[in-house]
């Protein structure tokens, strides 16, 4: 589908401010999203908004919290997109303001350890640890003893996945359901779906050039914790929500992964957003109704999810 002419302006924009990825280096490109920063519109005012840390694996891993209201009705823990390369806590901050808002679910954002260096698996093991922990200070985090959903985009939904169902072989904490966009499942670059298409934001080569970062070890790129379709079994793991893009090369992994977990029994709801590209969930100008679109569909999600976990609990 054609881009929204919207989306190819703004693709335009950037392109004369950020260098293409691969071109530098991974620190430099950090610091180059951190000076666009200053000119992106701030997010939503909302109940509450605090940093904290918890002790990780390699060290204290730095979260950001929001509170929509008093009281929500679960708590999402995000994961942020990047390649497991850049983001941050303040690249997702306006986004997630307003999903907190949109969802009535309080949220902590996870600011994982970056590649390269601090490669694999190191962002998982840090996401692991931010489940764990987040699962034994629900109502310290969120007022009340909600459900736990784990979400993130691109990166971040690889990670939200592959703990889920780590997590779901351990037995706990539970994990009420999954938000997954435009996630990379694979670890392939030379898949068919790879060569599908020049993509208008995202080459193949830009992806070969993360997974380089973080995975430079071809031999791990099959491992579940970094390719969830390439695990066993996906029994037993939460409900999902699988948002794709049409203009993505990462769409047909996420739509296959979608069908795998629906074929093992888990629930799902996908949706393909058209007309935007990779990237479009967390856009304050130019993408901003694809995103608005992304976060009713996922509200939504949450709602019924909970609406139906809530109708199995026996009453009395």
């Amino acid at each position: 589908m054609p881009l929204d002419p919207q989306v190819a302006a703004l693709l335009e924009a950037r392109a004369k401010v950020l260098p293409r990825t691969g071109t530098v280096p991974a620190v430099e490109m950090r610091a180059l999203h951190k000076a666009l920063l200053a000119r992106a519109l701030p997010g939503p005012a909302i109940h509450d908004v605090r940093d904290a840390a918890f002790a990780g694996p390699a060290g204290a891993v730095p979260v950001r919290v929001y509170r929509p209201a008093p009281q929500v009705d679960a708590l999402i823990v995000y994961f942020h997109g990047g390649g497991w390369t850049v983001g941050s806590l303040d690249g997702w901050d306006a986004a997630l303001r307003r999903l907190a808002l949109r969802s009535r679910c309080a949220i902590v954002s996870v600011d994982y350890r970056l590649a390269p260096e601090h490669r694999f698996p190191a962002a998982h093991d840090d996401a692991l640890a931010a489940v764990r922990w987040a699962g034994a200070h629900i109502v310290e985090l969120a007022g009340a003893p909600v459900p736990l959903v784990v979400a993130g985009d691109s990166a971040g939904a690889n990670l939200s996945t592959a703990v889920a169902r780590i997590v779901s072989d351990e037995g706990g904490p539970a994990i009420a359901a999954q938000v997954l966009l435009y996630p990379s499942t694979d670890g392939n670059v030379d898949s068919a779906f790879m060569h599908r298409f020049v993509p208008p934001s995202l080459a193949r080569e830009e992806i070969a050039w993360y997974f380089d970062q973080y995975a430079p070890d071809h031999a791990q790129r099959t491992d579940p914790r970094f390719a969830p379709l390439h695990a066993g079994d996906l029994a037993g793991l939460p409900p999902a929500f699988v948002g794709t893009v049409d203009n993505d090369l990462l769409r047909e992994e996420g739509e296959l992964y979608a069908q795998r977990l629906e074929a093992s029994g888990v629930p799902v709801v996908a949706r393909c957003y058209r007309g935007t590209v990779h990237g479009f969930f967390t856009a304050d100008r130019g993408l901003a109704p694809h995103s608005d679109a992304a976060m009713a569909d996922i509200a939504d999600f949450i709602a019924q999810v909970l609406g139906s976990a809530a109708a199995r609990v026996p009453s009395g």
